[in-house]
């Protein structure tokens, strides 16, 4: 989940589009001003215009692994971009591993939908067997083995389902 708020998305936004546009490299220095409103921009061999972005809306964007920020002088910070910056612009900041109700990763329907499956198909053939009580002959010595095997399965079925 995204921890920002309008004015450091509009930041990570413009630098995006910056970079994007061929005007800044995807590592870039950050000069910041003394009174610590706005930043001056070093692209691809000439200084960007002016943009009001703080140091405290550097640290963000570090916070929430969209840009890399190293300290170099007082006022300068070399920027590294990162992949999730540019995901993260083009989503609109929607975070897909996450949920509204406090960042917990969450399965997808997708997900919960094949593992419903699977649990009802193992509980729909038990039953079917058990109710028509079809076993060849050879085989009921060896009925009490047939559930602690189709626990057995049944869990490295369902930890198989949950890795994909």
């Amino acid at each position: 989940m995204y921890n920002l708020i309008d004015e450091q998305k509009e930041s990570i936004r413009w630098i995006v589009q910056k970079i994007r546009s061929g005007e800044l490299n995807e590592e870039f220095n950050c000069v910041l001003h003394i009174n610590g409103n706005f930043a001056r921009f070093e692209g691809k061999g000439e200084e960007i215009t002016e943009a009001p972005i703080t140091e405290g809306t550097l640290g963000a964007l570090k916070v929430s692994e969209l840009l890399l920020v190293e300290p170099k002088e007082r006022f300068l910070r070399h920027c590294t971009i990162l992949e999730k910056a540019y995901q993260a612009v083009d989503s609109d900041f929607v975070d897909v591993n996450f949920n509204d109700t406090g960042g917990a990763k969450y399965f997808s329907m997708k997900k919960k939908m094949g593992v419903l499956l699977f649990i009802l198909t193992v509980f729909i053939t038990v039953l079917a067997n058990i109710a028509t009580q079809i076993l060849p002959e050879q085989l009921r010595p060896y009925l009490w083995l047939s559930w602690p095997l189709l626990i057995i399965f049944t869990a490295i079925s369902a930890s198989l389902v949950f890795k994909q």
